[in-house]
């Protein structure tokens, strides 16, 4: 009788008692969509963030993953698109040795495939923007993982993956290939390509690259903008977007080069 007491007060008990550590892809999403959100203080992002940390590392990252993953996110300018690069973020903010595998994994995935159509706020290609995106997320990784990335650039020469990695490589500001990405700024058929080359000249700080970078900022590569916000309203029909020229404007910055015209009139230049 006391034996089959003391079973139905374990099985109540464990009804009653809340299970901490467990969390589902819908809530990690919520988080992430928050963490998106600039207008946040730092006590609630902070708070936001200590919630993912404290779940079980594993199952958090194989939540991520799948995020990062999904290649059936919905078109257009919303939810999942910021997820996605909160996502990238977060599991660089994790430093963790399988966190930095699922990225090159991503980066390695994505990058021999063709940009999708599906844009991010109707400007970049969804899959151009995460890719730049994560590279500089790996670019803040330990010395061990940028090794790896550093074998995996020599490794694929000739292709896609070489160059997003090679990129990652001098946004980390080592200078490793700065005569391959002075190649690739000056002459690459890819405009994104052209664009994160720019930022990574920048970041690897040699003036060598100043004349360039300047040559760069007559790039004609242009996305007209002609989409709608989610809310319906129709904003900045016919503003076009120069993304090459923005990085070089940021590069030549980061090298210390004053820039004759506002940071903001180079998104707008005819």
């Amino acid at each position: 009788m006391f034996r089959k007491k003391l079973f139905l007060i374990i099985i109540v008990i464990g009804f009653v008692i809340p299970t901490f550590g467990q969390i589902n892809e819908s809530e990690v999403k919520k988080i992430l969509i928050n963490l998106h959100n600039i207008s946040i203080d730092s006590v609630k992002r902070d708070s936001l963030q200590r919630k993912l940390f404290q779940e079980d590392e594993s199952e958090l990252l194989s939540i991520l993953k799948g995020i990062i993953s999904s290649n059936d996110l919905p078109r257009g300018f919303g939810y999942d698109r910021r997820v996605t690069l909160e996502a990238i973020k977060f599991i660089g903010k994790m430093n963790t040795k399988r966190g930095w595998d699922i990225l090159i994994e991503f980066v390695t995935q994505w990058a021999t495939e063709p940009y999708s159509e599906d844009y991010w706020m109707g400007i970049k290609p969804r899959g151009a923007f995460l890719l730049g995106q994560t590279c500089r997320v790996l670019a803040k990784s330990p010395p061990g993982i940028l090794s790896k990335i550093n074998v995996l650039a020599q490794r694929n020469q000739d292709n896609k993956v070489g160059k997003w990695f090679r990129i990652t490589i001098g946004l980390a500001g080592q200078d490793t290939y700065f005569t391959e990405t002075m190649k690739l700024l000056e002459s690459d058929p890819d405009p994104y390509i052209r664009e994160y080359a720019a930022f990574a000249l920048g970041k690897i700080g040699l003036r060598e690259s100043i004349g360039l970078l300047e040559k760069a900022l007559k790039d004609t590569f242009y996305v007209e903008e002609t989409f709608e916000r989610h809310s319906g309203d129709v904003i900045a029909l016919g503003m076009k977007h120069y993304f090459v020229r923005e990085a070089a404007i940021d590069a030549l910055l980061d090298l210390g080069v004053t820039i004759g015209r506002k940071r903001e009139d180079i998104w707008i230049v005819e």
